[in-house]
C-alpha cells in the first residue's frame, strides 16, 4: 500500500481550492454582497482539502483513476454540502429554491475540484517518482534485470 504525501495533498488541496472558490464566485456574485464572500474562501479551501485527502486515501489503496476523484467528491459534497442544506430546509431557516441551488451549486463546484486535485496529486507524485535514484550495486556496478521469457529463468546481469 502507497503511503499518502502531506505536501502533495496540501498542494492538489490548494489547486482545488481554487476552482471551487472561481466556481463559487461566479455563481455567488450576484446574490451575495461582497462583504460576505471571506468566509466562503476558507470554507473552499477546507473542503478542497478534505476532498483531495479522501482521493489521496482512496487512490493509495486501489490506484488512482479519474472515477475515485469523482467519487471523493460525491461523498464530500454529501457530508459538506447536502446534509447541512437538508437541515436548513428542515429547520425552515432557508427557502427551497436557496437550498436547490446551493446544492447543485456545490456539485458543480466540488467535482471539477476535485478532479483537479487529484490531478494535481497524481502529478506531483509522478514527477517525484520519474525523479527517484536509480539502484547501484556495492562496487559501482549498475543492475538491470535479464529481458525475461516464459522459459527464461529469474536472473540478475550486471552492465
Amino acid at each position: 500500500m502507497a503511503k499518502i504525501n502531506v505536501v502533495h495533498v496540501g498542494v492538489g488541496g490548494v489547486v482545488a481550492g481554487i476552482v471551487i472558490n472561481v466556481i463559487a464566485r461566479a455563481a455567488w456574485n450576484y446574490l451575495l454582497p461582497n462583504g460576505m464572500m471571506a468566509g466562503s474562501y476558507l470554507w473552499g479551501f477546507v473542503v478542497a482539502m478534505v476532498t483531495v485527502c479522501l482521493y489521496s486515501a482512496l487512490s493509495a489503496r486501489r490506484g488512482p483513476s479519474p472515477a475515485r476523484a469523482v467519487m471523493a467528491g460525491v461523498i464530500v459534497w454529501v457530508f459538506a454540502i447536502a446534509l447541512p442544506n437538508y437541515g436548513f430546509l428542515a429547520l425552515e431557516t432557508l427557502s427551497s429554491s436557496l437550498v436547490t441551488m446551493s446544492l447543485v451549486l456545490g456539485i458543480v463546484a466540488i467535482v471539477p475540484a476535485a478532479l483537479a486535485g487529484a490531478l494535481t496529486y497524481d502529478w506531483f507524485a509522478a514527477t517525484r517518482l520519474a525523479r527517484a535514484p536509480t539502484h547501484q550495486a556495492h562496487h559501482g556496478l549498475r543492475v538491470r534485470l535479464a529481458r525475461l521469457t516464459p522459459h527464461t529463468p529469474l536472473s540478475v546481469k550486471a552492465v
